[in-house]
């Protein structure tokens, strides 16, 4: 009955209402007295529909959870069925935006993601193989380590270096860790599909930030401060990839907050072509802030 039952359908049934402002087309945000609850568009591995209360946070289950927290006995549950149900509010949810537009929906998702992806190695672990020293992260809590590196994405940051959690970046070296022909670590990198993109943040907790330095992946922020070894306070911004009308207002954010705390901002960009690229425009968008970037510095 985990399986059977398309649990979206089955809150309809029960009076619940989809949220399109706040829903995407992977995620239902649904409402209903008071009660919020949130559900992805399609059973879980275990291939069992779940969901999650919005509104207590230690809530959460398959379809069974969710009829026994409001009152029905396991034998009515199952009894239940998919078959005689209302499938309009399916069809409603395509039409939706591929993003989710709850922001704490948003940031339970990313939170959950980051603090259980993370397997650990046996053999030591990702950033190991990518010769990323453990002291070069272990001071950052944006950041999670094992048979992959996951690294937070962030919104609405501060002075402080804070944000709101919306996505994840995942890298994960390939089933054979292995070199390409031109000498570089095979991996993929992927985010957490239906969910806004933001920046990567590196910041030491409890120290002032004084200077920015802007990479394209987190990745490549460790890297750099592992080869120049920057001074305290140095907090790493990364665009992951992407210059997005999202990423970009993000950016401009924290060129704003450095030009009125006077912090210096190193663009470290590689030296390819798509790196000059990158460098380009954020270099133009930080002009636009009044914020005088320092010469990228190749690593």
């Amino acid at each position: 009955m985990k399986r059977e039952v398309n649990l979206i359908q089955h809150a309809v049934s029960m009076g619940y209402i989809l949220d399109r402002e706040k829903s995407s087309k992977t995620w239902a945000v649904m409402e209903k007295e008071g009660d919020k609850i949130l559900i992805k568009n399609s059973p879980n591995q275990n291939d069992h529909w779940m969901y999650k209360s919005l509104i207590d946070e230690q809530e959460k289950g398959t379809i069974v959870d969710f009829m026994q927290k409001r009152g029905f006995s396991y034998q009515s549950i199952c009894r239940s069925s998919s078959r005689h149900l209302d499938d309009r509010v399916v069809k409603d949810q395509k039409s939706l935006s591929v993003e989710l537009g709850d922001v704490f929906s948003q940031r339970h998702i990313a939170q959950e993601a980051f603090n259980n992806r993370v397997v650990e190695h046996q053999k030591g672990n990702y950033l190991a193989c990518r010769g990323i020293d453990a002291v070069t992260y272990g001071c950052y809590i944006g950041v999670k380590v094992g048979n992959q590196a996951v690294f937070a994405l962030y919104r609405d940051i501060d002075s402080n270096g804070k944000g709101t959690i919306c996505s994840t970046i995942s890298y994960q070296s390939d089933a054979k860790v292995s070199m390409s022909d031109d000498g570089f670590f095979n991996s993929t990198k992927y985010f957490q599909k239906g969910l806004p993109l933001g920046l990567s943040v590196l910041v030491e907790s409890g120290l002032p930030v004084k200077h920015i330095v802007v990479s394209e992946s987190p990745i490549d922020a460790l890297s750099y401060k592992q080869i120049h070894k920057p001074s305290e306070g140095t907090m790493y911004v990364a665009t992951c990839g992407s210059l997005s009308e999202g990423v970009k207002k993000e950016l401009a954010n924290v060129f704003s907050n450095a030009m009125e705390n006077g912090w210096s901002v190193t663009l470290a960009f590689d030296s390819d072509k798509a790196g000059r690229c990158m460098d380009k425009e954020v270099r133009e968008l930080a002009d636009t802030c009044r914020v005088r970037c320092k010469l990228s510095i190749p690593f």
